[in-house]
């Protein structure tokens, strides 16, 4: 995305207003995917929960990954498909979370995952690795 429609976002969240727009990358696969349509909600770092997929300001750019722990301040996140997680995001950066995901005209509710499962869809993504090989 460009510079301008990344500010965009985030001055539109910031004025609590939600946003759709179309994704790129598929760190978070299968949930999401490159070319779906993300829609987000305005949110704050007290209001979120382990497990909550959120927008966030990266030093890549802004990204929507999973939160997977919350301390100091910073929100720390993890696409689906990542083996590692990402560098802590101050909570200043959060923009908001995801609700939605919007694939080939169908909208499927992003819920939240609690840490076991979290923990048993990468056991089953590295199985399904080795099976592969």
């Amino acid at each position: 995305m460009s510079d301008l429609t990344n500010k965009t976002i985030a001055a539109l969240l910031a004025d609590g207003i939600g946003v759709c727009f179309k994704v790129k990358g598929d760190s978070m696969h299968p949930l999401i995917c490159a070319d779906d349509y993300l829609v987000v909600e305005p949110a704050s770092a007290e209001h979120l929960v382990n497990g909550d997929v959120v927008l966030a300001r990266a030093d890549r750019g802004l990204t929507a990954h999973r939160v997977v722990a919350m301390e100091h301040g910073c929100i720390i996140t993890r696409g689906d498909n990542a083996s590692c997680a990402d560098a802590p995001v101050p909570h200043a950066q959060l923009l908001g979370r995801v609700t939605r995901v919007e694939r080939n005209g169908e909208a499927q509710r992003v819920g939240r995952y609690s840490r076991a499962m979290l923990v048993m869809r990468r056991m089953l993504r590295r199985a399904w690795i080795r099976f592969e090989s």
